[in-house]
């Protein structure tokens, strides 16, 4: 997660070094906040997220995007036991770290509805993701259970809201389906992801 606010920071740095440039173009800088819910296994959790993007406009309706995301570290569930021949009681709470890179071929629909466009985006994510322990005892402990990476489709609805010629406001919903192995073991997660942010064109 702190990677993505570090990205979302330069948003403004990003945003004014665009003004100085002689001639528009067709490119826009985007960045959200929200919330993701990762779910696998039965089990599932929410996390803070954010993203930052970089879209070039092809046509008046179809633009392509790269973005990153954070989707942040969320809380799947919790456990506790006791050590064998002890009275040591410990708990433990399992969680789930995604990250992803996507390039992504979006549509949006002319405006309507006053200033709102609407429309979709389908593409690939390379993610990668960390399935994590926090054993809280005496002193609490960290430890990595499992990590893996690969590449997945992904889609997402959107809206846009134009707020200036060059700033929208942004809404949507992200969805990515991917499988994570572990020895001779795997399981499907979902993220879901429904965020809000800002669009600069340039």
């Amino acid at each position: 997660m702190k990677t993505a606010l570090k990205l979302l920071a330069l948003l403004p740095v990003l945003t004014v070094s665009s003004t100085l440039l002689a001639t528009p173009s067709d490119f826009a800088l985007s960045a959200d906040l929200g919330s993701t819910r990762q779910a696998g296994d039965g089990e599932s959790g929410t996390a803070f997220s954010g993203s930052v993007g970089l879209s070039y406009q092809i046509t008046p309706s179809w633009s392509v995007l790269l973005n990153y995301t954070d989707s942040g570290e969320a809380d799947l569930f919790s456990l506790n036991d006791t050590f064998a021949g002890d009275d040591i009681i410990y708990e433990a709470t399992m969680s789930l770290d995604n990250t992803g890179i996507g390039l992504f071929a979006q549509y949006t629909t002319e405006r309507q509805l006053q200033q709102w466009a609407f429309g979709g985006r389908i593409g690939l994510v390379r993610w990668e993701s960390d399935v994590n322990a926090t054993v809280h005892a005496a002193s609490e402990l960290d430890l990595n259970v499992v990590s893996d990476r690969g590449t997945d489709l992904a889609a997402a609805l959107v809206a846009q809201y134009a707020l200036t010629e060059k700033w929208d406001l942004t809404l949507g919903l992200d969805y990515l389906r991917y499988n994570i192995s572990f020895e001779e073991d795997s399981t499907d997660v979902t993220n879901t992801r429904l965020y809000i942010g800002l669009k600069n064109s340039f």
